[in-house]
């Protein structure tokens, strides 16, 4: 996840335009970037349950939780705040607020997210 603004304002493009082809490239991106902090939730689909959906997506960040869940043909954006498991604020928020927060929340952490410092930097970059 970088802080440029031409890569967030392309990662809110392609959130807005073709959601659930964001969903699916966005948990990848996290599964490599943050791996420590995502879990992705699957499903199998299809006849001979061959066909992998993903149906949601959670990013722990310190006490924050970034969570996005497929909602029929919608995508469902929570931030939820914790204090040692116990949720003290859980709001649904437009893909848009959840995304920027996601990113700023990301760059107040700075390295400390993953461990990776400046590397991971350069391995979110957007390539919509």
């Amino acid at each position: 996840m970088t802080d440029s603004f031409d890569d967030v304002a392309a990662l809110i493009r392609e959130a807005e335009a073709e959601r659930d082809r964001f969903l699916d490239r966005f948990a990848h991106l996290c599964e490599q970037a943050l791996p420590r902090q995502t879990a992705v939730s699957r499903s199998k689909r299809g006849l001979f349950r061959k066909t992998e959906t993903i149906d949601g997506l959670d990013i722990r960040l310190a006490t924050y939780l970034f969570r996005l869940t497929r909602a029929g043909g919608d995508i469902e954006a929570t931030i939820v705040h914790e204090v040692r498991g116990v949720a003290l604020s859980r709001r649904t928020v437009p893909l848009r607020e959840w995304i920027t927060t996601l990113m700023a929340q990301i760059r107040a952490l700075g390295g400390a997210v993953s461990g990776e410092g400046d590397a991971l930097a350069h391995a979110t970059r957007w390539s919509g």
